[in-house]
C-alpha cells in the first residue's frame, strides 16, 4: 500500500498545464491509489485475513500519516505557479483539496472529478457579473 507510485505520478504533472488540469490529474492518481487499497482490503476480507496492522510486527501506524503528508506536499507543489494569485497558502489549499477528494471518493459510484475541481477553484456561487 505504498503511495510511492501515486506520489511519483503527482510529482510528474507538468506545472505549465492549467491548474484545473493539474488538480484533475492529481485526483486521478490519488483515486487510483485508494482503489488499490480497497482491492487489497477486499482480498484480505475475502480470505478472512482481517488482523489489523497494529498486531503485526514490523508495521508502523505513523507511516500512514507520513504518506498523507507526502501527498499533501506533492499537491501543494501543484499550486506553485499560481502562488501570487492564491488566497490561502499552497499547503492549506492542498489539505483542503485532499480532504475534499476523500469525501467524494466515499460515494458508491466514482464521479467525474472535473466538477469537483471546478467548485474547488471557483466556488459554488455563479458569477453575477
Amino acid at each position: 500500500m505504498d503511495p510511492g507510485t501515486s506520489l511519483a505520478e503527482i510529482r510528474s504533472i507538468p506545472l505549465d498545464q492549467p491548474l484545473a488540469a493539474r488538480l484533475a490529474q492529481a485526483a486521478e492518481a490519488l483515486r487510483a491509489h485508494v482503489d488499490r487499497i480497497g482491492a487489497v482490503m477486499g482480498a484480505l476480507h475475502a480470505t478472512e485475513g482481517r488482523s489489523g496492522a497494529a498486531g503485526r510486527p514490523g508495521t508502523r501506524p505513523h507511516d500512514r500519516q507520513a504518506g498523507v503528508n507526502a501527498a499533501t506536499d506533492a499537491i501543494a507543489d501543484l499550486f506553485a505557479p499560481e502562488g501570487d494569485s492564491l488566497r490561502p497558502p499552497p499547503r492549506q489549499l492542498a489539505q483542503l483539496f485532499f480532504g475534499l477528494l476523500f469525501t467524494t471518493s466515499t460515494q458508491e459510484s466514482p464521479q467525474d472529478i472535473g466538477p469537483v475541481v471546478d467548485v474547488f477553484l471557483h466556488g459554488a456561487l455563479a458569477s453575477t457579473g
